[in-house]
C-alpha cells in the first residue's frame, strides 16, 4: 500500500475525460448520460470534486481505490481459503498485475469495478445482508459483476442476486430515457446491436488462450499494444487448470470450486464473443484463475518467486505504455514495487525450503529414535 501510494506522489496525471465531464455535470444537479462510459463511481466522485474543485476527480476516486483494494484483497482470501497466507498470496497477487491498477491514472474506473467487485464477493462469503448493494453498484460501473453470479449460487443469495440487478436496471432506464440507446462502456460507436461478433470469436479466443500463456502480447486479429497482454503469469494459469484435474485434492468444498470455476468459464467466453476485446474485459476471469491457482501454490512453492519474476514483464509492459505520460522524468520507482515482492518471494520460498528440511531430519530422528 505504501509502496503504491509513494509511486502516485512520483507520477504525473492531468488532463479531463468523459467521466470527468460526468462528474462535473452531477455537481450542478445534470445528470448526462451521453457522455461515453459507465458512469457509476462517478457518484462517488461527486463529494471530492466539491471539496477539492479537481479536474482529476476521476483519476483521484480511482487512485483511493486501489489503495483500499490491496487489504480487500486479502480480506477476501482469507475468508475464501480460511487461510491468512492464501488472504497474502491473493493481495500480492494484485499488486503483480499494474495493468490493473495502474489505469487509476486514466480515471476510466476499471480499478473502482475491482475493489467494488472484490468487496461484493467478500460480503457474498460473509453472507451479508448488503453483498447486493455492492454488487448491484459494480454493475454500474462496468457490467462484468454478471460473473458473480455463480457465487450467489455457492452462498444460495438468490434473493440477493436478484436484488442486485435493480441497480443496473434503473441506471439503463434513465440512459435509455435520456439517449434512446445502451452505452457500451467508453465506446460510444458501439451499441447493444453490435456488442457480439460471433465471427470473431474463433479469433477473440486464440489470442486470449495464446495470451495467458504468453508473457508478451500478439494477436492475429487484432492491433495490440503495450498493454495488450495477459494480466496474469502463465505460471498461475498452469496452476489454475492443476486445480481443474486435481479439484478433489485442492477444493475439499466442491461447490466452491464449481462457483470459482463457472465465474472463470463466464468471464472469458462472453467477452471472447465481443466484437472488440481487450484484456481489461476478461478482468473477472483473471481473478477466478487466482483462486483456482492459490491452493495448488502452496505444493508448488518453488514456483513463487519464478511467479513473480514473471510479472516483471507486465511491469515493463506498463512502464513502456505509460513513461512519456506519468514518468516524463523517467522515474522507474515502479520497478522498485516489483523488486520488493520479486526478493520477498525468494526469502520466503527458501525460509520454507529450510523449514521443511528441519521437519524431514526431525522426522528421520525420531523414526530411528
Amino acid at each position: 500500500m505504501i509502496l503504491v501510494l509513494i509511486l502516485v506522489l512520483f507520477s504525473n496525471f492531468q488532463g479531463s475525460n468523459s467521466y470527468q465531464i460526468f462528474t462535473e455535470k452531477l455537481t450542478i444537479g445534470q445528470v448526462d448520460f451521453s457522455q461515453p462510459g459507465f458512469h457509476g463511481a462517478d457518484f462517488l466522485s461527486v463529494p471530492i470534486y466539491l471539496l477539492t474543485n479537481s479536474s482529476l476527480t476521476s483519476r483521484l476516486i480511482d487512485i483511493i481505490l486501489v489503495i483500499f483494494a490491496i487489504p480487500l484483497f486479502y480480506l477476501l482470501g482469507k475468508e475464501i481459503f480460511k487461510s491468512k497466507k492464501l488472504g497474502i498470496f491473493l493481495a500480492y497477487a494484485y499488486v503483480l498485475m499494474p495493468l490493473d491498477w495502474l489505469d487509476m491514472f486514466r480515471g476510466e474506473h476499471h480499478t473502482a469495478f475491482i475493489f467494488f467487485f472484490i468487496l461484493g464477493l467478500y460480503l457474498i462469503f460473509k453472507s451479508s445482508k448488503y453483498a447486493w448493494l455492492a454488487i448491484g453498484f459494480s454493475y454500474i460501473i462496468k457490467p462484468y459483476a454478471i460473473f458473480a453470479a455463480p457465487f450467489f449460487w455457492y452462498k444460495k443469495l438468490y434473493k440477493q442476486f436478484f436484488l442486485s440487478l435493480i441497480i443496473p436496471i434503473i441506471y439503463l432506464f434513465i440512459q435509455i430515457s435520456q439517449t434512446g440507446q445502451i452505452m457500451i462502456g467508453s465506446h460510444p460507436e458501439e451499441t447493444a446491436n453490435t456488442l457480439f461478433s460471433f465471427k470473431n470469436f474463433i479469433f477473440n479466443l486464440i489470442y486470449v488462450i495464446q495470451n495467458i500463456f504468453s508473457i508478451h502480447n500478439f494477436s492475429p486479429n487484432l492491433r495490440v499494444y503495450f498493454t495488450d497482454m495477459s494480466h496474469i503469469t502463465p505460471i498461475l494459469v498452469i496452476l489454475a487448470l492443476i486445480a481443474i484435474f486435481k479439484f478433489k485434492k485442492y477444493f475439499t468444498d466442491t461447490r466452491l470450486f464449481k462457483a470459482i470455476l463457472i465465474s472463470a468459464i463466464l468471464g472469458l467466453l462472453i467477452p471472447v464473443s465481443f466484437e472488440y476485446l481487450d484484456m481489461w474485459r476478461i478482468i473477472v476471469f483473471y481473478m477466478a484463475t487466482i483462486l483456482l491457482a492459490l491452493p495448488v501454490l502452496k505444493d508448488y512453492k518453488f514456483l513463487i518467486p519464478i511467479s513473480v519474476g514473471l510479472s516483471g514483464f507486465q511491469f515493463y509492459y506498463s512502464y513502456m505504455a505509460y513513461q512519456s505520460v506519468y514518468w516524463s522524468s523517467g522515474n522507474k520507482f515502479l520497478f522498485i514495487i516489483w523488486g520488493l515482492i520479486f526478493l520477498i518471494s525468494i526469502i520466503y520460498f527458501f525460509l520454507s525450503f529450510l523449514r521443511r528440511q528441519e521437519s524431514t531430519l526431525y522426522e528421520n530422528y525420531t523414526n530411528q529414535s
